[in-house]
């Protein structure tokens, strides 16, 4: 749609006003005249390029062509994931929404919003690199692949050896000597990881704990009403009517030999 990033901004408000309109209104978003965003026209012309709803109608015959009850029963859903939805954008493109840092910035900084592509190239790129040094580093400690990857895309090699040899002396000395926190940071986090691991091991050890109990409390209930039995005691009592049914029979048979 040759889109940039400042633009992106109206995209995500007219997002969030549908999100809270299926949350009051969940009956009129569900009409498939209903436009999400209002300020892109092009998305629901004729062109199937951009107009997604040519490209699968029989989806939104699916979807709209249904009975009045079915409809109503998905309200629930509909609204508990608009508002997850709401919640979500709000916190990932706060600094895009009214009231942001983007939303309306300063001439400089819109110039250069306006000339951003809105893509993902650059996380892309940053995961290949981690996904890279996983593979070629396997026993390399994440934070330090992390460190690894923004050297990389920052350049920082490059600026160090840009800079006087007194100063390239300098900031390697801080880097040693800071290099003693830094490790006694990543391990106090590690270890605050693994206690967290492990109450959470322990928290999902009792609760099934407490639901094999509960089910074993039920169980017996039901045995005690003979609403239920166990597998013996079902093969014990098909025993039992077999062999009475065998005694019974043989009885027959000797009173008939006798007469």
């Amino acid at each position: 749609l040759g889109k940039t990033a400042f633009d992106m901004n109206q995209h995500y408000l007219e997002l969030k006003k549908f999100l809270q309109e299926v949350q009051s209104h969940p009956e009129a978003t569900l009409s498939d005249k209903y436009r999400v965003f209002s300020s892109e026209k092009r998305l629901y012309e004729s062109n199937k390029k951009v107009n997604h709803r040519l490209k699968s109608p029989q989806v939104y015959k699916n979807l709209f062509e249904v009975q009045e009850s079915e409809i109503t029963a998905l309200f629930p859903v509909l609204v508990a994931g608009a508002r997850a939805m709401e919640m979500k954008l709000s916190a990932y493109a706060k600094d895009q929404l009214p009231d942001g840092k983007y939303w309306d910035p300063e001439p400089s900084v819109r110039g250069i919003l306006a000339q951003l592509k809105p893509t993902n190239d650059v996380c892309e790129s940053v995961l290949g690199l981690n996904d890279y040094l996983t593979t070629a580093v396997p026993n390399l400690h994440q934070t330090a692949r992390s460190n690894l990857v923004q050297i990389k895309k920052n350049k920082t090699l490059k600026w160090l050896s840009s800079l006087p040899e007194k100063e390239q002396a300098s900031i390697l000395d801080l880097a040693v000597h800071e290099r003693q926190r830094v490790f006694k940071e990543c391990k106090e986090e590690e270890q605050q990881q693994a206690l967290q691991r492990r109450q959470g091991m322990l928290q999902a050890n009792i609760r099934r704990r407490a639901l094999r109990q509960k089910a074993l409390e039920e169980v017996e209930l039901l045995t005690q009403q003979h609403l239920i039995t166990s597998s013996q005691e079902l093969y014990d009592a098909i025993t039992e009517i077999e062999n009475n049914s065998s005694s019974a029979s043989k009885k027959k048979v000797y009173e008939n030999f006798l007469a």
